[in-house]
């Protein structure tokens, strides 16, 4: 409790629309489209971390033959 307030009232998951099971495009992609699997938006310290992470485990699957 913080200020009388309960801090456990509001839980923002319950009340969020569930995420589509696939990706939904409405339009052709415009010739400039660049296809991505991952997109790392910022450059603040989460996403240099994931960065580095991720350049880790595709290092790892290229040894592994993958």
């Amino acid at each position: 409790m913080s200020n009388g307030r309960r801090l456990d009232v509001i839980v923002p998951a319950k009340h969020q629309a569930p995420l589509p099971d696939q990706l939904i495009l409405r339009e052709p992609l415009d010739a400039e489209a660049v296809p991505m699997d991952v997109v790392f938006v910022g450059g603040g310290p989460a996403g240099l971390s994931g960065a580095i992470e991720l350049a880790k485990l595709v290092k790892a699957d290229n040894e592994a033959g993958g």
